[in-house]
Parts: C-alpha cells; sequence; structure tokens
C-alpha cells in the first residue's frame, strides 16, 4: 500500500511504473484546516480591491521572494502592491531589497501569524496571491481565499501541493527564476479583471471540495475501508 499527498503524483508514480501497479495507491490531497476560512472570506470582486498581490508564507532562500521586489521595479509593474504575510531569516535582506530598488512604499509588510483574522484582513482586499520560489501549503491557503495564484511553471522543484493549481482555471504560470516573465504575468493578470473573477470560482469550487482537512480525513478513512475490502 502507497500513501502520497496529492493525486498527481499518483498519476505519475502509475505512469513511471508503466501501468504495471500492484501495489494500492491513495491520495490525501494534503490540504489545511479551511472552516475558519470559509467563514471570513470576502465576494471575490477583482475591480473593487485595493491591492495587487499578497504573499504568504516563511520568508527563507525557497520562497524566491525577491523576484516580485524586482519585478515591482519594471516598466509593467511600476504601479503594482504587494502584501507580505509572514517571518524569517530573510526579513532584514528583503526589505533592504526593497528600498535600494525604491519599491517600499508599494511594498506592506506583516508579522507572521496563525490567526486567520488578521491574515483575512490582508488576503481579503487582495487580488492575487503570489509565491515565486517553491511552493507548498500556501498555495491552498491562497486558493481558499478565492485568490488567483502566480506561480512558476516547473513542477518539479514546488512542493507536492503545488498538484493543487491548474494553469489558466485557477492561477498563471511564468518562467521560474525569471524577473521579465514574471513582471510580464503579473501585469497581463491584473489586465483582465473579468478572468480573475472567474479564476477565483474555480479557486474556490476546488478547495471546498478537495486540499482541506475534512477532505484529507475522509480519504485517510477510506484508505482503511479499501484496504479490508481488498
Amino acid at each position: 500500500m502507497l500513501l502520497f499527498y496529492t493525486e498527481c503524483e499518483v498519476r505519475q508514480y502509475e505512469e513511471d511504473s508503466g501501468g504495471t501497479v500492484e501495489k494500492l495507491c491513495f491520495a490525501l490531497n494534503n490540504g489545511i484546516e479551511t472552516s475558519a476560512v470559509r467563514q471570513l472570506r470576502a465576494p471575490y470582486d477583482a475591480s473593487g480591491r485595493l491591492r495587487d498581490l499578497v504573499f504568504i508564507g516563511r520568508l527563507e532562500k525557497k520562497a524566491r521572494l525577491e523576484l516580485i521586489i524586482e519585478a515591482l521595479a519594471t516598466d509593467r509593474c511600476s504601479k503594482v502592491s504587494l502584501d507580505v504575510i509572514g517571518g524569517g531569516p530573510d526579513v532584514g535582506r528583503l526589505k533592504s531589497l526593497a528600498v535600494s530598488l525604491g519599491v517600499d512604499a508599494r511594498v506592506h509588510w506583516h508579522a507572521g501569524t496563525i490567526d486567520e483574522r488578521k491574515i483575512a484582513s490582508v488576503m481579503n482586499r487582495s487580488k492575487l496571491f503570489i509565491y515565486p520560489g517553491s511552493v507548498g501549503l500556501s498555495l491552498i491557503h491562497g486558493l481558499s481565499y478565492g485568490l488567483p495564484a502566480i506561480i512558476h511553471g516547473n513542477r518539479r522543484t514546488h512542493m507536492p501541493e503545488c498538484c493543487a493549481f491548474k494553469k489558466g482555471i485557477n492561477g498563471f504560470d511564468f518562467e521560474e527564476g525569471s524577473v521579465s516573465s514574471l513582471s510580464d504575468v503579473i501585469s497581463a493578470a491584473l489586465s483582465d479583471t473579468s478572468r480573475l473573477s472567474a479564476m477565483s470560482e474555480s479557486a474556490l469550487n476546488l478547495i471546498d471540495r478537495t486540499y482541506n482537512a475534512e477532505d484529507m480525513c475522509n480519504r485517510f478513512c477510506d484508505v482503511f475501508d479499501r484496504i479490508e475490502a481488498a
């Protein structure tokens, strides 16, 4: 019996095995507890939201947050704002980078917190979730607020939870490590508010169905039921 984080990994394992898998394979679709988020999230209307981008997660090397800050300094993103929720070893370096590039007035820093009300107050005024590095559960958190996502397109360097990302359906991708690609994607995404609203609905439909704690629990119990039946 094999238990994977996500359905994507099950499919990949089956493909790599050439269709000769003999073991029982299951996926939890690893997610977060979303009951508080469902109560706190506001209806999504991109045209009425005051902030552009929001990042949530640890400020460390794998997050590659400097890519967003550098993108804000490009002509295409000269008016784009960024909210950052999180703490970590890179806070000082990233704040200094924002100052040196002259974008610090458009970057709003929020301390790391597990208080969902504080998180919701930032998420509910943002148009897009963004994570330029190797994304994991932060993606699920953003999608659970109905925020379309921007992540890079190399799935092999993401965490398993990137399986929840559906290009063109609940978000946009850019070329990994490329500031110019990222700035182009940010600009294009923010210019089409009707598309953002459609993506928001897709994000909520997905997270309300799976990648949440209730569905994980049901899937885990189903593992034992199917093993017993086998």
